[in-house]
């Protein structure tokens, strides 16, 4: 016999493991005694957001007593016109995994059998959803590190409801050339709808050519956020671009003013100011690579990468554990992979140059 509230709780969610973030710089203070760390876990923007994203938030505050624009019109409106599309097929969420869980809860439904369909090392959130909702979910393997196209067209079927499948990937950083990936998305059935998750356009030049994919397949969702390059990961802000049909029924389960009014304050300021954008971008480049350099001379191989992060493979999860520890030591924070399947591997954000110098000269002292 049920004796409290807690046994009527849904048998799918007690099955779950929460979603676990990087370790934030308070955390790590409390575990290791140090004030200073740099926190190169998350994937976050290195740099500050901008004044002018500044002056809007400072703006806006005096009006937080209101409820936001439901409709975020001037955003949408901005988002539209730089990516050529129409306002009717932006939707904007609290995040982009807002936005996913806005998909699911749409398209898929438990009663009728629906699944979720991904590649091995995906995305967490994805999983987590599909249990949320008791969803079937399905796991394609890899070609190396990037998606394996053709083993994951094989694995659709009648009760494939969503493909979810990340260009540039995470946590490995790898791509699928658009080529592929467009073929791919022409041969899905009518019947399955189609996420490609953008989180990290900014940081692939070739992410816009989806862009001209959506006229021809009315099953495909792009999703990206202003999280990664763009630096507003703490107001909590993505979209998603689509047919007009799709954002309709995305509009009818989305909560009411799900996006706050200073997050859509600073994400059209942010958009405005292409310079910081471009700034973040080329630091990207260079000190990834240079992260990688360093890797090679110190026998650490690395994955491929086309985002903001590296993902460094040590042979062995023993050495990860032990390579994050000492980093950790010497006030560095970054992320092991051991909750995405991968024990042997840690993923490094791409920071400042300040604070990429110090990671370079902790990990030439701990590897």
């Amino acid at each position: 016999m049920p004796e409290s509230i807690l046994d009527f709780a849904r048998p799918a969610v007690r099955a779950l493991t929460p979603y676990k973030g990087g370790k934030s710089k308070a955390e790590a203070g409390r575990e290791q005694g140090l004030a200073d760390y740099i926190k190169l876990a998350s994937n976050e923007c290195p740099y500050p957001t901008s004044l002018a994203v500044r002056r809007a938030i400072a703006v806006h505050a005096l009006e937080i007593n209101l409820y936001p624009d439901g409709n975020c019109r001037d955003l949408k409106q901005l988002l539209a016109d730089r990516h050529r599309v129409s306002v009717e097929q932006i939707t904007l969420g609290n995040g982009s995994s807002e936005l996913l869980e806005m998909l699911v809860l749409a398209f898929a439904d438990s009663a009728r059998g629906d699944e979720l369909l991904t590649t091995r090392h995906a995305f967490l959130v994805y999983k987590l959803l599909a249990m949320t909702h008791g969803l079937g979910y399905r796991e394609a393997p890899l070609d190396g590190w990037a998606a394996d196209l053709a083993q994951l067209a094989q694995m659709v079927g009648s009760s494939t409801r969503l493909v979810c499948l990340a260009n540039p990937a995470n946590p490995t950083g790898a791509v699928v050339d658009n080529s592929a990936l467009h073929a791919f998305i022409r041969d899905l059935p009518a019947h399955t709808l189609m996420l490609l998750d953008q989180a990290y356009a900014d940081f692939y030049p070739h992410s816009d050519e989806a862009l001209d994919w959506l006229h021809e397949h009315p099953n495909l969702v792009l999703t990206r956020t202003f999280s990664k390059a763009i630096g507003l990961a703490g107001l909590r802000i993505g979209y998603s671009i689509s047919s007009p049909e799709i954002a309709n029924l995305l509009n009818r389960v989305r909560q009411p003013f799900n996006v706050n009014s200073l997050a859509q304050a600073a994400a059209i300021a942010a958009l405005q100011d292409q310079q910081t954008l471009a700034r973040t971008i080329e630091n990207n480049t260079r000190y990834r690579e240079r992260l990688r350099s360093l890797c090679e001379e110190l026998d650490i191989a690395c994955l491929p990468s086309e985002a903001n992060f590296l993902t460094l493979d040590l042979g062995g999860a023993e050495r990860a554990d032990a390579l994050e520890s000492a980093l950790m030591r010497k006030g560095v924070i970054v992320r092991g992979l051991a909750n995405y399947a991968m024990p042997a591997m840690l993923r490094v954000s791409i920071g400042t140059p300040e604070q990429m110098e110090r990671l370079f000269a902790a990990l030439s002292a701990c590897a």
